[in-house]
């Protein structure tokens, strides 16, 4: 039993919820980070008096300020490495741009891709027989460039679950294991690699974990990953290269895993990209906290998006759908219905309408409003350094300062 436990009960419990990017190629979780500093440097203006210094700054572990953390894709990634693997800002902000670039800035390219990418070269100038050649020398272009390798297989999904892998194993590494004793930290007793469930909660400050998947046998439902014993449900066991596999898997992003004998794929489409209502549940219903209250909940969102039009279907909306589920994309027809799966907001105004949390004002959400870099579906630095602008514009917002002042006083340690 943890010697804090009781204290839960006293205070209540505090939890954070971190939205999944929506499939925007792992950028905008970086306003995320941006707000969550803010908030913490915020929490130690109020108890000192003067913000903190960089080396007072690198002492804290956000987790600390919190007693339960619960993600959905990029967020899921985040809540681990805040919650599992105690990092503090400096190694978090490392460790996610590690893990981003990683994953998503090598996407996948295969030879169904440069072969439709060919075809369409070549129907271009069909037309016109003196153009013929150029079509030619054109499609070949076109294809060697798409396809890189003659042996790439064909296949449908735009990034590497190794790369997961491979990252993930290696944070896993330098955060959780002791130099003196690497082999018997980094394993379990039947020598396999670190799992989610903490095996001790004994001593300091304990922060429980979850992170969002579905079944592919009913996307209808979501399962959550935890680090922790439900008092409720049975909790599968994985490792955190799996739960970081299984939360991230997007459709048509990544290929599904299979932990506990069930092939898990990304929540986010299932409507869960917003955990803010699982995470509720998981203390009110008794589940991470047995008969505790919620002190507060914050909800970090990764972006608003301005619009979601409906595409008119047509011959040239059909064709640039095939390409782009041949690149692993989300094809263009399918796109509004993608977005509407993974919308956020209907969960926050639902959460903001709740009678409960409007009477306790102990419901606090955060969301850069990200314009253009909204819709970008890669990472590239382009697109970081415009993340990075919209989060500083909506942090220096008198409304979010406001909102920053009122949750201090939820995070201050009693």
């Amino acid at each position: 039993m943890n010697p804090n436990y009781d204290s839960f009960f006293h205070r209540g419990i505090r939890v954070l919820s971190l939205d999944g990017d929506g499939g925007a190629g792992g950028v905008k979780p970086l306003s995320q980070i941006k707000i969550l500093r803010s908030m913490i440097e915020a929490v130690y203006l109020a108890q000192h008096g003067r913000p903190p210094s960089s080396e007072e700054l690198d002492a804290i572990k956000p987790y600390e300020h919190f007693d339960l953390i619960v993600g959905t894709g990029t967020g899921g990634v985040l809540a681990v490495q805040i919650g599992r693997l105690h990092m503090n800002f400096e190694e978090l902000e490392k460790a996610y741009t590690e893990f981003a670039m990683t994953v998503y800035g090598q996407p996948k390219v295969y030879i169904w891709s440069g072969i439709f990418n060919a075809l369409h070269t070549l129907l271009v100038h069909l037309h016109n027989p003196l153009l013929w050649w150029k079509a030619i020398r054109g499609a070949y272009s076109t294809f060697y460039k798409q396809t890189n390798a003659w042996w790439n297989m064909p296949s449908t999904v735009q990034y590497g679950s190794s790369h997961v892998e491979l990252v993930m194993k290696q944070q896993v590494e330098r955060h959780l294991l002791d130099e003196e004793s690497r082999v018997c930290d980094m394993c379990d007793d039947d020598g396999h690699e670190m799992m989610l469930r903490e095996k001790s909660q004994s001593s300091g400050h304990f922060c429980r974990v979850a992170v969002t998947a579905t079944s592919m046998a009913n996307t209808q439902s979501c399962r959550l990953l935890r680090s922790y014993s439900s008092f409720k449900h049975r909790q599968a066991d994985v490792t955190i290269t799996q739960a970081i596999r299984a939360t991230t898997a997007s459709y048509l992003k990544f290929a599904p895993v299979v932990c506990d004998g069930e092939r898990y794929i990304s929540a986010a489409e299932a409507g869960y990209n917003n955990p803010a209502l699982l995470a509720k549940e998981e203390v009110t219903e008794g589940n991470a906290y047995k008969s505790a209250l919620i002190r507060c909940l914050i909800s970090i969102g990764s972006g608003k998006r301005r619009s979601n039009p409906l595409v008119h279907p047509s011959w040239g909306a059909f064709w640039i759908s095939i390409k782009q589920h041949f690149n692993g994309d989300v094809p263009l027809l399918l796109r509004p219905l993608s977005m509407m799966a993974s919308d956020s907001e209907n969960v926050h105004e639902g959460l903001a309408k709740d009678p409960l949390m409007k009477q306790q004002r102990n419901y606090f959400r955060f969301n850069v409003d990200m314009g253009e870099a909204g819709e970008i579906g890669k990472w590239n630095t382009e697109a970081g350094e415009w993340v990075n602008y919209q989060s500083n514009l909506y942090l220096n917002h008198p409304a979010t300062q406001g909102l920053m002042e009122a949750v201090t006083e939820y995070l201050i340690p009693s």
